[in-house]
């Protein structure tokens, strides 16, 4: 799915654009990570960019919510503003906002919506 969405931004798309065409477009894969993640029974956290031209956010957290309707001890960090690196794409920074929330989802101690 990425390298779809790789080769239509890299045409030119928007990332909107390409997320829409990435969505219609049967996809053949080299790697499909669904028996993988059937297979997951343990806690996964997701660190999702939301100006990522290389995996596109939008797609990331609908495949991240069909695996937490399935069961699936999923949750999501969105990274707002923020490139593929997590570099703040308006200050050209690291953002690093992120880190403590992952540590306390590794504690235990963090709920996650996905919004």
């Amino acid at each position: 799915m990425s390298d779809t969405f790789d080769r239509l931004t890299d045409d030119g798309m928007t990332i909107d654009q390409a997320i829409t065409e990435t969505r219609a477009t049967a996809l053949i894969r080299s790697y499909d990570p669904t028996l993988d993640l059937e297979r997951i029974s343990v806690p996964g956290v997701f660190i999702l960019a939301t100006n990522d031209a290389s995996n596109p956010m939008v797609l990331d957290k609908e495949s991240i919510e069909y695996w937490r309707l399935r069961g699936k001890p999923f949750e999501a960090i969105i990274v707002n503003d923020a490139d593929h690196e997590l570099v703040n794409t308006t200050t050209g920074e690291v953002d690093l906002n992120w880190v403590p929330r992952v540590n306390a989802f590794i504690e235990g101690s963090l709920d996650i919506t996905i919004n």
